[in-house]
């Protein structure tokens, strides 16, 4: 007994997999558009709930342990200076915001005009939400050669007048985490300027001025 073939409309196979590819097309724009209606609920979160504000972070004290400029001849002409130097610094870290904040580890570095003489390491910590916390900073430099155009004027500023203006810079990067999800890190550069009294080791002013909060890696 013979069957005969039962042949199908050619428009049912030519349909078939046009449905499909719709239906694909549906459940990816439906996936993305529920991970954008995520991102932006957790950005209102942030916004409108948690209200975020720039923390603060400044240099509070600084105490001269060892301040010493030495002078050494180098031929018949030419003489170079020599700076060692102890200073502990204590910053103030305040966290105004609802959550805690983890702020990653900091290098300030301690400049002289355009000559760098050494790195005050701030290490990595987590503070509190609506907490202050102080944090101590050891600046040691030791018998580095300051560069022969900042050299005469480091001299006159320890020997003469007195008077020796440092800044202290760096960058601080912090990040928040809500409900197991990091925010991005953020970066902020701290400068202040330092003004000590080498003879007596005393300081004579502090001031420092945070700059824009940026975006990091």
């Amino acid at each position: 007994m013979a069957y005969g073939r039962l042949d199908m409309p050619s428009s049912y196979h030519e349909s078939a997999p046009r449905h499909g590819l719709c239906n694909c097309c549906c459940c990816i724009s439906l996936s993305l558009l529920f991970l954008l209606l995520i991102a932006i609920g957790i950005a209102l979160f942030f916004i409108l709930v948690l209200k975020p504000t720039k923390p603060e972070f400044v240099l509070e004290s600084a105490s001269i342990q060892d301040f010493k400029v030495d002078r050494e001849v180098q031929g018949l002409t030419n003489f170079a200076i020599y700076l060692s130097m102890n200073i502990a610094l204590v910053f103030s870290a305040s966290n105004p915001n609802k959550v805690a904040i983890n702020y990653s580890p900091t290098e300030f570095n301690c400049v002289y005009k355009d000559a760098i003489l050494g790195v005050a390491k701030v290490p990595s910590f987590h503070q509190a939400a609506h907490s202050h916390s102080a944090l101590t900073a050891v600046l040691v430099v030791d018998h580095v050669n300051i560069l022969q155009a900042s050299s005469v004027d480091l001299l006159n500023d320890a020997t003469v007048n007195d008077r020796v203006a440092l800044t202290i810079n760096g960058p601080v990067k912090a990040r928040i985490k809500v409900l197991g999800i990091n925010s991005p890190k953020v970066e902020v550069n701290v400068n202040c300027r330092l003004v000590i009294h080498p003879q007596e080791r005393e300081i004579a002013s502090r001031d420092c001025n945070l700059g824009q909060v940026t975006l990091s890696d």
